[in-house]
């Protein structure tokens, strides 16, 4: 039986009912009832409620007597629309609190496939999630906990999701297999990625969870966001994962160096390498190769094609799309958290091709 309120206080009675309201409260269309009291919640905020008199219920002939107010209470909670997200901030608004109650999702979903595993006498690995976290650990992170299986979830669909909407994708009658095909021509590991993690899950309450988030989404205006301006992906992440979870921010080192010092440091490699490795070209040399061992959201990367594109804008345009070419076979760069990987991977491509580059027939090496 539910409880009649969402109220924080009320939940902080016990750690299981504390769990569910901050799962609950990351929706944005939420009607929570116990059959007689009858609110309406979005994103975690009281907007409507109604209260249903146990005498309706008790002492009626024919048709139960209902007050005005849950009329419009059901018919706001049936009409919702996604709010139009038109900026930066309200996109990291939107999707934080949807990521967090997609990894909670995800890890309740990890204990109740171990649940039935005990209780049925089944291989473990034959459940879809304990399955995905097994081939997760075997092709990323070997030590991969539980909770950190959950986070790559989250962010990794999360991401592609956003990475989709940049690239011009439709979200209104849309599957996510259409999505993750969709991804693959341009993104083709982002593509593959979405595709392995939501295969089986349909008619899972993570399944449903993303059915909300590509509802939400479908709202979004991505020129009105980008602007044309690349550093829109750059405070994107940056501004998400203090959203989503400031204790991993900190945990993992997500701080990102102004780009003004990237620059600097760039241009300071250029001069060391010519000046004292007697490379004339500096990073525009063939012989050079750029590893980026943290490479957050491709900050250092971006910075080197933009540099090595203007060392050769003298020479004409067909001679900077050939230094970027060649420098996107010399980029090499690792992240650990799938979302600014996602993120990274979407600027380094975008800028090759804008300065008229070809990407490496293999993908970029991230």
């Amino acid at each position: 039986k539910p409880e009649t309120s969402l109220d924080p206080d009320t939940y902080s009675k016990s750690s299981h009912n504390g769990k569910q309201w901050k799962r609950l409260r990351n929706l944005p269309n939420l009607l929570h009832t116990n059959g007689l009291e009858w609110r309406l919640w979005r994103y975690g905020e009281l907007v409507a409620m109604a209260h249903l008199p146990v005498s309706s219920l008790t002492k009626f002939k024919g048709a139960i007597a209902a007050p005005p107010e849950l009329d419009t209470v059901l018919s706001s909670f049936l009409s919702w629309t996604p709010t139009p997200i038109t900026t930066v901030t309200r996109l990291v608004d939107t999707i934080a609190p949807l990521a967090a109650l997609l990894r909670e999702e995800v890890l309740e979903s990890l204990k109740a496939n171990r649940r039935n595993a005990k209780a049925t006498g089944r291989e473990e690995n034959s459940y879809p999630f304990i399955g995905l976290k097994r081939d997760w650990r075997a092709s990323l992170y070997p030590n991969a906990t539980d909770e950190e299986f959950a986070d790559g979830f989250a962010q990794t669909v999360v991401f592609a999701l956003v990475i989709a909407l940049s690239d011009g994708m439709d979200f209104n009658n849309i599957q996510l297999r259409d999505i993750a095909e969709g991804l693959q021509s341009k993104h083709s590991l982002l593509g593959r990625s979405l595709d392995l993690l939501t295969e089986h899950i349909k008619g899972s309450t993570v399944g449903l969870v993303l059915e909300t988030i590509i509802r939400t989404l479908s709202a979004t205006d991505w020129r009105a966001i980008s602007g044309g301006n690349q550093d829109v992906y750059l405070h994107l992440y940056e501004h998400f994962l203090n959203t989503y979870d400031p204790a991993l921010r900190k945990k993992s080192g997500s701080y990102y160096t102004p780009t003004e010092v990237v620059a600097a440091m760039t241009r300071l490699t250029d001069q060391a390498l010519q000046k004292y490795l007697s490379i004339p070209e500096g990073l525009s040399a063939d012989s050079v190769a750029v590893i980026d061992p943290a490479m957050g959201t491709g900050t250092y990367g971006l910075s080197i094609v933009q540099h090595v594109a203007a060392q050769a804008e003298k020479y004409g345009p067909g001679a900077v799309a050939d230094a970027v070419t060649s420098v996107a076979k010399r980029l090499y760069g690792i992240e650990l958290q799938s979302g600014p990987f996602s993120v990274a991977e979407l600027r380094l491509s975008q800028a090759i091709q804008e300065f008229g580059g070809q990407l490496p027939e293999n993908g970029m090496h991230l």
